[in-house]
């Protein structure tokens, strides 16, 4: 049986310059997800769900670490490691779990033109087997 988990990554962030925002910049709305051991042993593939209604594209990366105390640099994962959502639309992408994440996940986001409405909201989707 397949099992599939949804945990927020990013909540209701609302972007209005062209930094790049992460779980390091706006602690309140963007999170650095853990993964147990347990949830380790069952994943096969995860995902995430980004809902964009800025008037601007966005510009998307999934960073994973190894750690929760901002000691070491977040890596970027691969496959693909940038990717873009539309104003005002929804995607999701996912790849292989096992051979690309450390103990935590997260994401950054950015816009090349700062947006002036709308806001972000993403999930991670954990796939696993039960």
């Amino acid at each position: 049986m397949v099992s599939i988990n949804k945990i927020t990554v990013v909540n209701n962030l609302q972007i209005r310059d062209t930094s790049t925002h992460t779980y390091k910049t706006d602690k309140e709305y963007i999170s650095l997800i853990p993964l147990s051991e347990s949830m380790l042993k069952n994943i096969t593939n995860f995902g995430v769900f980004i809902n964009n209604t800025l008037n601007q594209t966005l510009t998307v990366n999934w960073l994973t670490n190894i750690d929760n105390t901002e000691t070491y640099n977040d890596l970027t994962l691969s496959s693909p490691s940038t990717y873009t959502v539309l104003s005002n639309d929804s995607d999701i992408h996912s790849l292989s779990f096992i051979d690309n994440a450390l103990s935590y996940l997260s994401v950054s986001i950015s816009c090349t033109t700062a947006p002036t409405t709308g806001n972000v909201l993403a999930y991670l989707i954990l796939y696993g087997s039960e």
